[in-house]
């Protein structure tokens, strides 16, 4: 999925396990041809990923509090079993599109914070009864239940929008951390690039922080660019 924002800013919705998702976003950038490509990694991650760890080990955690290495493993397992069922390691359109931005002659520029800090805040503020709710939540997400995943409709915004508010009921700490947070943060520093960029910009997020982004932006920056977000898509 991709929303245009004025003549200058393309934001890239992508699912980390779908195939689709690489296709898209090497098209767009070499389409586009942009300045810059942001992407929705820090640093670390993106390391993490150039040398086939799609995450960061349980060990490789600042804080050793009992509830960070199982969650951390949780959230590693589900996404290891949903990348088995589209054949696509999670993170892989992230690497396609820093490859993609090196064939074009754009600049890297990560957008997101840092994996630990966001963690380390997902812990520290969630509760015992939403540490549970979502340790179940995770571990019945991994069991086999007879119906086909339809991963092909995890970028289409109805869907996006539908799942970020069951999110927000099974947790609104997760929700605050995970979404909305990095949604400002990713935000500023997009802010940040387009007062620094002279061409184009594309960055590269998960579907779930488009909305978020998007609306964002098109508040902050009323006036000092034609704002008309509209959705596209590439074929």
């Amino acid at each position: 999925m991709l929303k245009r924002v004025g003549n200058k800013l393309f934001l890239v919705g992508v699912a980390h396990i779908f195939p689709q998702s690489s296709r898209e976003v090497e098209e767009i950038i070499k389409k586009e041809k942009p300045a810059v490509v942001g992407l929705e990694l820090c640093q670390e991650r993106y390391d993490m990923l150039r040398r086939g760890a799609s995450q960061p080990s349980s060990n490789e955690m600042i804080d050793q509090k009992t509830s960070i290495p199982i969650l951390w493993r949780l959230m590693h397992y589900l996404q290891n079993y949903l990348s088995r069922h589209t054949g696509t390691p999670a993170g892989r359109e992230m690497i396609t599109a820093a490859e993609a931005a090196r064939e074009v002659g754009a600049r890297i520029e990560f957008i997101d914070q840092s994996f630990r800090t966001t963690m380390e805040k997902l812990i520290s503020r969630m509760g015992t009864i939403e540490k549970m709710k979502l340790l179940v939540m995770l571990s019945t997400a991994m069991l086999p239940i007879g119906r086909r995943l339809d991963l092909e409709k995890f970028t289409e915004e109805e869907t996006v929008e539908r799942i970020l508010r069951e999110v927000k009921k099974i947790s609104k700490t997760m929700y605050e951390v995970l979404i909305k947070e990095r949604d400002w943060y990713m935000a500023e520093k997009i802010s940040l690039l387009l007062t620094k960029t002279d061409g184009k910009i594309v960055c590269v997020v998960g579907a779930g922080h488009l909305p978020g982004i998007s609306r964002i932006l098109s508040k902050s920056w009323v006036g000092r660019y034609e704002w008309e977000a509209s959705d596209c898509f590439y074929t």
